[in-house]
């Protein structure tokens, strides 16, 4: 008899990146977030990537967690976002819920240059 181990691993939660490469309020395009692969170059050698991602479910409880990275170099900055469910009819909303707004965490890249940086907005959402 053989056992195979495995990890499952999938999203409750939708995410996605918003990329503004030329600073905030110019032109955007939307990354989704899917596993760990690299969602923006940052520069010449520069990358941005999920490094850390995790989720918790309990009865009446669900939160997934997501740490995105950018390094370039020696510089490297990071932003972590939890997104959270505690409604168990939302699942499969059987109450025709309106959604709340997704939750987001920001990141400029280069603030020294805050109007012509590259701005990051990462988002979660059900």
């Amino acid at each position: 008899m053989m056992v195979l181990g495995f990890q499952a691993n999938a999203d409750y939660f939708k995410w996605e990146l918003e990329v503004f490469a030329e600073g905030p309020g110019t032109q955007m395009e939307t990354v989704p977030v899917i596993g760990e692969e690299s969602l923006f170059k940052w520069g010449k050698d520069g990358n941005c990537r999920i490094s850390d991602a995790w989720t918790r479910l309990e009865p009446e409880l669900t939160i997934e967690g997501k740490t995105l990275l950018c390094e370039k170099g020696e510089e490297r900055k990071s932003v972590s976002l939890i997104c959270r469910d505690n409604r168990s009819a939302r699942r499969y909303n059987r109450a025709k819920e309106i959604y709340p707004e997704p939750l987001t965490a920001n990141l400029l890249l280069d603030e020294s240059l805050a109007h012509e940086s590259a701005y990051l907005r990462f988002r979660c959402y059900f």
